[in-house]
């Protein structure tokens, strides 16, 4: 990146993105407790919680693909090698995405009356900004979800290299691997 150039490449902003993502806080997920936040102790609640627990609960692999668009003109598709891991946890009402790091929580789901539906909203707290909530579906310990990014955060992290019609498009999978499935 040049550092005398104040404007963000379309990749910084994926990897500011991604990290924004996945921030979170681990607080009060398990009852009386204090936990340490990393992953084997997370991997310990889900398996001591295992009956109590939403299918929507649990430690999942991020992976995402971003494409840029000017108007209706695909111009690029990023689609970065790191896969994250992070938990969903459910806080009174929700559930929060917790990254193992233990950062502030930027994604959150909502039930729905219809099992595994539910409701998302992404929030990226450097800008006060969120995204539209939409629906989607957790089945067979998948999530997949599409959102476009709130177009004064790409104002903003764009700069002078903004330009009319630009919309980028953040593409996930989301892949649950603990607490396993009961067959």
């Amino acid at each position: 990146m040049n550092r005398d150039n104040d404007n963000l490449s379309i990749f910084d902003v994926m990897k500011t993105l991604f990290l924004l993502f996945l921030l979170a806080i681990f607080n009060s997920a398990i009852p009386a407790q204090e936990v340490k936040l990393n992953k084997d102790s997370l991997v310990k609640y889900f398996s001591n919680y295992t009956e109590k627990l939403d299918p929507i609960e649990g430690i999942w692999n991020i992976t995402t693909t971003q494409e840029s668009y000017r108007y209706d003109t695909l111009l690029s598709v990023t689609a970065p090698a790191v896969v994250s891991v992070v938990a969903i946890v459910r806080k009174d009402d929700k559930f929060q995405s917790y990254s193992i790091d233990g950062e502030q929580p930027t994604a959150l789901f909502f039930a729905t009356d219809v099992a595994g539906v539910y409701m998302y909203q992404n929030y990226f707290p450097t800008h006060n900004l969120y995204t539209k909530k939409q629906a989607l579906i957790c089945k067979a310990n998948e999530i997949e979800y599409v959102f476009d990014l709130p177009a004064e955060y790409i104002k903003k992290t764009q700069g002078a290299n903004f330009k009319p019609g630009t919309r980028i498009v953040n593409i996930l999978k989301w892949t649950k691997f603990r607490p396993e499935s009961k067959k």
